[in-house]
């Protein structure tokens, strides 16, 4: 069987059901099924001769593969550390100021596009955790391998990254 890819394979556009948010997954990897604390430790022990974006990216994988073995409070850890990829990628931006709402406009635009890919506050109906655990990796993994900005979006990985996590 072949899934056409564009088709919602995941809740419902029309119904407002607690834990019916839709979500375009056809052919998309399923990487909640990946035990990521084995990744994790792979990454933890490459050399540390990284600029500051790749210092997030594997502290990213360490929370989230702590988050994935049970430990809740990981998450927030990797929500600030998501905050923090997302103002590095922004041009220009003074890195001697502290984090600010300002910094997540990237992710109101990550928004504002599945907005209108999906219905207005689609996310907030709920779904799986898996779903949003697969669309954060998927955006990990693209943005640990150099991709900057999201083909079908064209906004920064890390800001998907970020709204999924929020999701969570």
């Amino acid at each position: 069987m072949t899934e056409q890819t564009g088709v919602v394979t995941v809740g419902s556009l029309e119904s407002e059901a607690r834990g019916q948010g839709a979500r375009k997954s056809a052919g998309k990897p399923q990487w909640f099924q990946l035990p990521w604390w084995t990744v994790a430790e792979y990454l933890d022990n490459l050399p540390r001769v990284l600029h500051p974006p790749e210092i997030l990216l594997l502290g990213l994988h360490a929370d989230i593969a702590s988050w994935q073995r049970g430990g809740g409070e990981y998450l927030d850890r990797a929500l600030v550390t998501a905050w923090e990829l997302v103002a590095s990628e922004i041009p220009d931006r003074d890195f001697a100021e502290p984090l600010t709402t300002r910094d997540l406009l990237p992710v109101i635009r990550v928004l504002e596009f599945g907005s209108k890919k999906y219905a207005p506050a689609n996310w907030a109906k709920g779904m799986p955790w898996s779903v949003c655990f697969s669309c954060v990796m998927s955006h990990l993994t693209k943005r640990a391998a150099g991709e900057i900005r999201d083909d079908e979006s064209t906004e920064l990985h890390s800001a998907h990254i970020l709204c999924n996590l929020l999701f969570l």
